[in-house]
C-alpha cells in the first residue's frame, strides 16, 4: 500500500535531452550527465524552490531514458537542446526508493491499482509515467538513500 496524491502539472514548453539508450548516459559527458549540469546551472539562478522543474521518463519506442527541463518563466537559451510542448495533465504520485527498479515497480503497480479502484479517474496510458528525485542533498545523507517520486498519468474518468 502507498500514499497516493493527485497532481496537476501545468503545459509549458520543456528542454529535453533527447534520448539516451546507452550505458553511459550519465558518465561524464555522457548524455544526461551534460544535460544535468546545462539544466542544474540554470536551475540555480531560479527564486523558487517550491515545486520540481526537472522530469525523466522512460521512451519504450526508443528503449531509452528522457530528461526534461521546465522552462517556463525560464531563460530559454537551450543551446543544442530541444524544445518540446509539454501538454501537462492531472498524475497520480506517489513515492519510492531512487535507484530500487524493484520498489519501483512495486509503487507503480499499487498506485495503478489505486486509481483503478477509486472511480472517477482513470489511467492515461498515451502518456509516459514520469519521475523525479526529490530528496535534498541533506535528507539523502540523513536517510541513506533519495527518494523518487514517481507521476503516473490519469484523467477524469468517462
Amino acid at each position: 500500500m502507498v500514499d497516493v496524491r493527485v497532481v496537476e502539472l501545468p503545459a509549458c514548453t520543456m528542454a529535453s535531452s533527447g534520448t539516451c539508450t546507452d550505458l553511459d548516459c550519465f558518465a561524464p559527458g555522457g548524455l544526461l550527465a551534460t544535460f544535468n549540469d546545462w539544466w542544474s546551472a540554470v536551475d540555480a539562478s531560479r527564486a523558487d524552490r517550491f515545486f520540481p522543474r526537472d522530469f525523466m521518463w522512460y521512451d519504450d519506442d526508443l528503449r531509452g531514458l528522457v530528461w526534461w527541463y521546465a522552462l517556463s518563466g525560464q531563460p530559454t537559451a537551450t543551446g543544442t537542446w530541444q524544445l518540446v510542448d509539454f501538454a501537462g495533465g492531472l498524475y497520480a504520485t506517489a513515492t519510492c526508493r531512487d535507484g530500487d527498479d524493484a520498489d519501483g515497480e512495486r509503487v507503480s503497480a499499487a498506485v495503478r491499482q489505486w486509481v483503478r479502484g477509486i472511480g472517477g479517474l482513470e489511467l492515461d496510458e498515451a502518456r509516459a509515467e514520469l519521475f523525479h528525485v526529490i530528496t535534498p542533498p541533506a535528507a539523502a545523507q540523513a536517510l541513506g538513500y533519495q527518494q523518487l517520486e514517481l507521476f503516473v498519468p490519469v484523467r477524469p474518468a468517462g
